[in-house]
C-alpha cells in the first residue's frame, strides 16, 4: 500500500481531519510571502502498512510527520518539506539515517527499530538535536 492509497480531504474549513491521518490546520505561504490557503502541519499515519510515501510530496507544509510501523525504505520524498521538524520514521526497513535533501529546521528525528546500515554525513542538518538510532543492528 501507498500514501495515494490514503484519502486526504483538503477541507479549509476543517481544522482536524484525522481520517486521514492529516492534522492541524495552519497558514502556508507562497513563494511570495503573501498567506497562501490554509495546509495541514501534522501527518499521523502509524502502522498503515505504507511502502511507498512518495505521495507525501504534495504535503511539503507538514512540521510533524509519523509514519512509524510501516514497511519504508526510503524517506527521499520527505524532502521537498521545508517546514520540517519532527519525524517519526521508527519501525520501517530504513537503510540509510536521512539521506535526503535536509529540511534545515529538522530537530528530531525517531529511526529506531530499522534496517540502517549506512550513517550519511548528517552536518546538513545542522538543528538536528535529538536522533534516534536505538535498537539498531548495525
Amino acid at each position: 500500500m501507498d500514501v495515494d492509497d490514503f484519502y486526504y480531504k483538503e477541507a479549509a474549513s476543517s481544522s482536524n481531519a484525522s481520517g486521514s491521518g492529516l492534522q492541524h490546520l495552519g497558514h502556508g505561504l507562497k513563494e511570495d510571502g503573501q498567506i497562501a490557503v490554509s495546509v495541514f502541519l501534522k501527518l499521523s499515519l502509524p502502522g498503515s502498512n505504507m511502502s511507498d510515501i512518495t505521495g507525501l510530496s504534495k504535503y511539503s507544509h507538514l512540521a510533524q510527520v509519523d509514519i512509524s510501523f510501516n514497511n519504508i525504505c526510503d524517506l527521499s520524498p520527505l524532502g521537498c518539506m521545508k517546514h520540517l521538524l519532527f519525524l517519526d520514521a521508527s519501525h520501517n526497513k530504513i537503510t540509510k539515517v536521512l539521506d535526503f535533501a535536509p529540511p534545515h529546521n529538522l530537530i528530531q528525528a525517531n529511526l529506531s527499530y530499522n534496517d540502517i546500515e549506512e550513517i550519511s554525513d548528517l552536518s546538513e542538518h545542522p538543528c538536528l538535536r535529538k536522533l534516534d538510532l536505538s535498537n539498531i543492528l548495525f
